[in-house]
């Protein structure tokens, strides 16, 4: 919900797409082993080249929250300046929380510049996901 408000919002800004990553963990989910896992995960998607700004939104009752995350980048040395961070219930609801979102995300586009970057195919990576084996050439 708020990242298509936000695809709306920003159409035509430096960034050209903005993706919203669903997933099962939040409120009362039993990790196990698998809170690494999601952490890594995480902040594989927010620190990948073609992530130029990163929103992390919490739910407010998360077991792994955004100060976890903070936390994790600040260990790893990167810049916490490119992430927005929300609560939808620290914030005030959903509807206060998509509007700090946006904010968020307007003002840290100010001065930002669109580029673009000519390279060879030989820099693009393409993979398959097939049920049956590949034939030799493709393999």
């Amino acid at each position: 919900q708020i990242a298509n408000q936000l695809q709306t919002e920003l159409q035509g800004r430096p960034i050209s797409r903005v993706v919203a990553l669903p997933h099962t963990e939040g409120c009362g989910y039993s990790y196990g082993g698998g809170a690494d896992l999601f952490v890594r995960s995480l902040l594989g998607h927010l620190t990948h080249p073609s992530v130029s700004l990163g929103m992390v939104l919490e739910h407010g009752c998360d077991k792994v929250h955004n100060g976890v995350l903070r936390d994790q980048l600040r260990r790893r040395g990167l810049d916490t300046t490119r992430y927005g961070w929300a609560s939808i219930q620290l914030d005030g609801g959903v509807e206060k929380v998509t509007q700090r979102v946006v904010d968020w995300f307007r003002q840290s586009m100010e001065g930002m510049e669109t580029s673009e970057v000519m390279t060879d195919f030989k820099e693009l990576s393409v993979g398959f996901v097939s049920g049956q084996s590949l034939p030799d050439p493709l393999s």
